[in-house]
């Protein structure tokens, strides 16, 4: 009993150790692609449905959805163009591009800007995010990056919270 319980604890280590290559061997992806929000919101979804049938007796609103927003499970889809950076400590010529990473969803890129100028760039692509109205969603990470004949080199990055950037959306449609 004791060597399977040594064996079966150092099988745990190892998986959690190398927690990504298991991951990998498993799905095929490194990253899982859900966290402790998401579970709530499937949890929810599972015991309670959809909730299209409430929108005959709710004046065509849906109750459960709007349940699930305003506990702060459900998510919200945000709508990020326009971007625009600029100052950025580099001296030259470059081809930059910008890179958004909301939890553990891919990361988004926008197309890169060839040649310019750090002092002021503009990328014209409309990036869309996900998020949640909660404090325990994952903040939102904004980098530059310039890219390089192999690679690229991270310029400048920016943290948001979750929580700021659906209030400005709530201000903006006011």
């Amino acid at each position: 009993e004791i060597l399977v319980i040594s064996i079966l604890a150092v099988f745990i280590w190892f998986a959690c150790y190398h927690w990504d290559k298991v991951c990998y061997l498993l799905t095929g992806d490194q990253n899982l692609h859900i966290d402790s929000l998401d579970f709530a919101n499937n949890t929810l979804q599972c015991l309670f449905g959809t909730g299209e049938w409430s929108r005959y007796c709710c004046c065509g609103k849906n109750i459960f959805l709007s349940l699930r927003r305003l506990a702060g499970v459900q998510s919200h889809l945000i709508k990020v163009g326009k971007i625009t950076v600029g100052d950025l400590p580099c001296v030259g010529r470059h081809n930059y591009y910008v890179t958004v990473e909301v939890k553990s969803d891919p990361p988004l890129s926008t197309s890169v800007a060839q040649h310019k100028l750090p002092k002021i760039i503009q990328f014209p692509e409309t990036v869309f995010i996900r998020l949640r109205r909660s404090l325990w969603e994952h903040r939102v990470r904004v980098s530059v990056r310039r890219r390089l004949p192999v690679g690229h080199e991270e310029v400048c990055e920016v943290w948001f919270s979750a929580t700021s950037i659906m209030d400005l959306c709530d201000h903006k449609e006011e």
